[in-house]
């Protein structure tokens, strides 16, 4: 995967939505959260990340302002907050001082992830979970395959990573206005070409008689050999 970046311009009332958002993050986390310890601490076990994910419809039944926040990003948090179970697990084995996931405490705004969904790019207009922010960027973001989507907030800049899984592959347009070239690869030939005129273009295959000129020579030191050996 590769990710790229653009920077977002929000006004005033968006980066209060954002800090909104933010906020139901932090509830989502602490919430799943205090579901997985009280979980380890019966059975010394955690619940999958499908788990978690079943569960979540009904606690936004509990907990109806989680609906703010697009679905796909709440069940990433889910995903993460299980993912930093696992690593905690893997860590324990080799450093006892490692500590499990944590709570969040602080106001500050937290990176909100949004996986295959919850974003339109239209113009010069990114909207993202119903809020539409101006952008810049040095790419054409419209055109690539993205995979997932992440608001940051970085040394006073509102930023966007944009995930793809693979990097695109821009061609330019073709126009033919004369000839049109079909080409026929071969052995003796090294090719044929012949335009929608009839006229023909051979390329010869130096190579070919280059390799039978080696093979000649190989052959005359070889019987050399056998007539000294004999």
């Amino acid at each position: 995967m590769k990710t790229y970046q653009i920077r977002l311009f929000p006004s005033q009332d968006q980066i209060l939505e954002l800090q909104e958002l933010s906020n139901i993050r932090k509830d989502i986390w602490n919430k799943l959260l205090d579901i997985q310890q009280n979980k380890y601490e019966l059975d010394k076990n955690i619940f999958s990340k499908f788990d978690l994910n079943y569960m979540l419809p009904e606690l936004k039944n509990q907990y109806p302002y989680w609906k703010k926040l697009n679905s796909k990003a709440v069940q990433t948090i889910a995903t993460e907050l299980y993912g930093s179970y696992r690593s905690f697990f893997d860590l324990i084995k080799k450093d006892k001082t490692a500590r499990p996931p944590r709570k969040i405490e602080n106001t500050n705004y937290h990176t909100i992830s949004f996986n295959q969904s919850g974003w339109i790019i239209k113009d010069d207009i990114i909207t993202i979970n119903k809020i539409s922010f101006e952008y810049k960027s040095k790419i054409g973001i419209k055109v690539l395959k993205i995979k997932e989507i992440r608001i940051k907030f970085v040394r006073n800049k509102w930023l966007c990573d944009i995930v793809v899984d693979d990097i695109p592959i821009y061609t330019d347009d073709i126009n033919i206005k004369t000839k049109v070239l079909a080409i026929d690869l071969g052995l003796s030939k090294l090719g044929t070409g012949v335009d929608n005129k009839g006229e023909m273009i051979v390329l010869k295959n130096k190579s070919r008689k280059i390799n039978h000129y080696f093979q000649d020579q190989i052959i005359k030191i070889q019987k050399k050999k056998i007539g000294i050996s004999a």
